[in-house]
């Protein structure tokens, strides 16, 4: 006799075959899926600060960044006139949250991982809150709370020797989804430097000696949570796609 349809066995193991097979894929699905909108949302903040940096220093009409009054205000956070600095901020990314102190909701006491799981005292160990703003999309951003140490140049100075102005620069701070997870630095928080010449430019640890940029510390066996500040470079160096 003809059979019609499928038996009730054949169709609980055709269903558990499926069940198998998504719950392998899925996982990996979805984990690229969550790359790629951190790439996007990285790039979004990488042209921002760039258009923004540009805007900000045709205002104040002078020839480059290096002679705007944010980074002379950077240079003595002794003095800093926190209205003013928010007031620029404002400038460059249009509209800013300030964070009033560390301990905001808002923006604050966030404890962020390595991509090997380890602490990463980066972000919580250089910061300061006047120096921390939420931007409208919900990015938080932070500059070095002793920002004269960066302005004498360091690793952002990549390709340029330390005692060219150019390598100069203000190290910045991004959490891309702000208080969401992971909280991970190469995942959702990445590091870049403003040289002198007002060009972002993507963070890189470890530096070699002569400042050549090295994406070796984008890697879950990095020495310290902190190498993977060179995420930001590699992914820009792999075209804008999170390859690791």
């Amino acid at each position: 006799m003809k059979k019609n349809g499928f038996t009730l066995a054949e169709v609980l193991i055709t269903l558990g075959i499926i069940g198998v097979v998504a719950a392998l894929v899925m996982p990996g699905l979805i984990a690229n899926y969550k790359k790629k909108e951190y790439v996007v949302r990285l790039k979004k903040f990488y042209s921002t600060l760039q258009q923004g940096i540009s805007l900000y220093t045709a205002k104040e009409g002078v020839s480059d960044f290096d002679s705007t009054e944010l980074v002379a205000m950077m240079r003595s956070p002794g003095t800093l006139d926190k209205a003013r600095l928010d007031e620029i901020m404002g400038i460059i990314f249009n509209k800013v949250v300030s964070c009033n102190k560390q301990s905001d909701k808002k923006c604050g006491g966030i404890k962020y991982k390595g991509l090997s799981g380890a602490d990463y005292t980066g972000w919580g160990g250089a910061i300061d809150a006047s120096y921390t703003y939420v931007l409208p999309d919900s990015m938080i951003i932070s500059m070095a709370s002793l920002p004269q140490v960066w302005l004498d140049g360091g690793a952002c100075a990549a390709n340029v020797p330390v005692t060219d102005r150019n390598g100069r620069c203000i190290r910045v701070w991004v959490d891309i989804n702000g208080r969401s997870g992971p909280n991970i630095s190469g995942r959702d928080m990445f590091a870049f430097g403003i040289r002198a010449d007002g060009r972002v430019v993507p963070a890189d640890f470890p530096t070699n000696v002569d400042l050549t940029q090295n994406t070796s510390g984008c890697s879950a066996d990095a020495s310290v949570a902190y190498d993977n500040d060179a995420c930001s470079l590699k992914i820009i160096q792999d075209n804008w796609e999170m390859n690791y």
